[in-house]
């Protein structure tokens, strides 16, 4: 990102996932991969290599903004919250449920 102002996406998908499986592509992907402010990020879950059963009826992005140091999380501001979008009770984050996509992939866009 250009600016000092990263949005850091939390992935707590209601377990501890490795993002990157040695010699393998991990269980989550995003695009692009180093987002400009004003974009919009697309985030997969694919299960099939993640700790996620590949038969979960509802998955949730637990996500939050970091702007200016580690573990500084703050709760995105409401108009980037995708639809269906809840705060979480501390006030430092949110859930958003993801998209169930044809290929068993789960899907989310967000914007920065």
């Amino acid at each position: 990102m250009k600016k000092k102002e990263w949005i850091v996406i939390g992935m707590i998908l209601g377990s501890a996932l490795t993002l990157f499986a040695q010699g393998q592509q991990g269980p989550v992907t995003f695009f692009p991969a180093e987002p400009d402010p004003g974009d919009t990020v697309t985030i997969i879950y694919d299960p099939s290599k993640g700790t996620l059963p590949t038969t979960s009826e509802l998955i949730k992005l637990h996500w939050g903004i970091n702007q200016d140091r580690p573990g500084h999380w703050k709760q995105p501001p409401v108009e980037v919250w995708p639809p269906e979008t809840t705060p979480w009770p501390d006030g430092l984050a949110v859930e958003s449920p993801m998209t169930k996509m044809s290929d068993g992939t789960w899907q989310i866009t967000i914007a920065t």
